[in-house]
Order: structure tokens, then C-alpha cells, then sequence
């Protein structure tokens, strides 16, 4: 499939890039392969909810919101004749292709497109899964339970190593003193506020499980079938409820 390349233009070229849909090409070592888990052949059809037919270039946009806002950007991404979306903090950083028009004509058009609204309710989740695909998931949405209640925040994301570390520290702290105590809870409430993902990246680590795919989501039942698409041998600890089929010939009529 012929494509257009973007190489590095030169200063005092002021020419601006063909409008197009960008496949990632060389991401092996990348920011985009090592945090986000984008890989060659990815093709960015839209940023933000806005298709590449209305961007005149992808990765200046990219770029561009970035500096304005200093927010995270979604990136709509379709990879094995699937879509899916993400957020990335940082601009793409490995090299780029930019397609034709004609070379676009075969990617999916719907669905691209998303409201403000529907962005804010969206957050990016990291799939982890060891050799035997036994799989968990991770809402990287930082949350204010572990701030204002660690233990309940722990448990709820599974954590039960930190959570009995955490117990013990406490009521060690405690029974030494009233107000140490206190003053080490209010310490380890601010620090596992600040370092959640790292926690839960050291949890999976332990357990053996790897890093598979960031995706964003509505939910983590969204994402968990979002990944199931793509990697459909996982099976995640809390498995989604199976939907039930009913067959047409049952149905009788009223």
C-alpha cells in the first residue's frame, strides 16, 4: 500500500503537511512503545473525537493541544482491523508514515468522532497478564480513595501485601504512640495517594504479569471486553458476566 513518508522538514520550509491518518513505523525503544504500547503498523485515525479529515496534520495537533492545555490527548488507534482509543501525556516520537486519501479509503470512518462530553467520562486502563494469560486490570485515573482511605483503596484494587505492610506500620505506630501514630497514617495516606500505579505496576510485576495493552474506557467492564478483542485468550481474575443468547426457535408467539 503506497503511503506518503513525513520526514523531518527543514527550518525554513514553512510548507504544511498533507492532511492524513499517521501509521507509527520504528516504535521498538520508543516513549509510544514503552509507556503507551502503541506498536508498527498502528494508524492514529483521530484526535480528541476529531477524524483526520478535519486535522490538516495529526501530529502537530497532537503536539499543539498538548502545549495548550498540558492535558492528556486521546488518540483513536486502529490496529488488526479493530479500533481503540488511549490517552498519551507526551507527542508521538518514533517515525511516522502520513497516508494517501486513497490509502484511507479502506479505514473505518464511524465511530471516530466523540463529544467533549464523552471524553471527560473516559479514562486510560493498563492490562497486565503473565505467560498463562491470567489477566488484571488497572483504572490509571489516579483516585481519591487512596487518599482519604488506603486500606479500603488497597482492597478494592486487590493489593494484599501492601495492605497488611499497611496495617502492620499503623498499629505498630500506635502502640508507640497516639499522635506518631497518627502522623505515620497521614504519611503513608499522602504517599499512596502519589504512587498508586507504581504500587500496583510492582504488584503485577510480583505476580509475574507483564504489561499487554493501555486502552481508554468508560468503565472497567468496557475495557475489560475492549481487551478481550484484542487478546481474546485472557482471562482476567474477575471475569465479565457471559451474555445470555436466546435461541429464536424458543420464542414462541403471543
Amino acid at each position: 500500500m503506497a503511503t506518503q513518508a513525513v520526514d523531518a522538514a527543514p527550518e525554513d520550509t514553512k510548507e504544511a503537511a498533507a492532511p492524513g491518518p499517521v501509521r507509527l513505523k520504528k516504535t521498538s525503544g520508543k516513549r509510544v512503545s514503552k509507556h503507551d504500547l502503541l506498536a508498527d503498523d498502528d494508524i492514529i485515525l483521530a484526535v480528541n473525537g476529531t477524524p483526520w479529515h478535519r486535522i490538516q496534520s495529526v501530529t502537530e495537533a497532537i503536539t499543539r493541544v498538548l502545549d495548550r492545555g498540558k492535558r492528556p490527548v486521546l488518540l483513536t488507534v486502529y490496529r488488526d482491523q479493530k479500533l481503540f482509543s488511549l490517552y498519551v501525556n507526551d507527542p508521538i516520537d518514533c517515525q511516522i508514515e502520513v497516508l494517501t486519501a486513497q490509502d484511507a479509503q479502506d479505514l473505518p470512518n464511524d465511530g471516530l468522532a466523540r463529544a467533549a462530553s464523552e471524553l471527560r467520562g473516559m479514562s486510560n486502563f493498563a492490562v497486565y497478564a503473565d505467560t498463562l494469560d491470567d489477566a488484571d486490570i488497572f483504572e490509571m485515573r489516579m483516585s481519591f480513595l487512596a487518599m482519604a482511605f488506603p486500606p479500603f483503596w488497597l482492597i478494592a484494587r486487590r493489593l494484599w501485601a501492601a495492605l497488611v505492610s499497611f496495617v502492620c506500620v499503623v498499629l505498630t505506630a500506635f502502640v508507640l504512640n497516639t499522635v506518631f501514630g497518627i502522623v505515620i497514617y497521614l504519611i503513608l495516606c499522602v504517599y499512596i495517594s502519589r504512587r498508586q500505579l507504581q504500587m500496583f505496576e510492582f504488584a503485577m510485576r510480583s505476580d509475574g504479569k507483564k504489561k499487554r495493552m493501555v486502552l481508554a474506557a468508560h468503565g472497567e467492564a468496557e475495557a475489560q471486553r475492549l481487551a478481550m478483542s484484542f487478546h481474546k485468550e485472557l482471562k482476567f481474575r474477575f471475569p465479565l458476566p457471559e451474555t445470555v443468547k436466546s435461541d429464536p426457535e424458543e420464542v414462541s408467539v403471543v
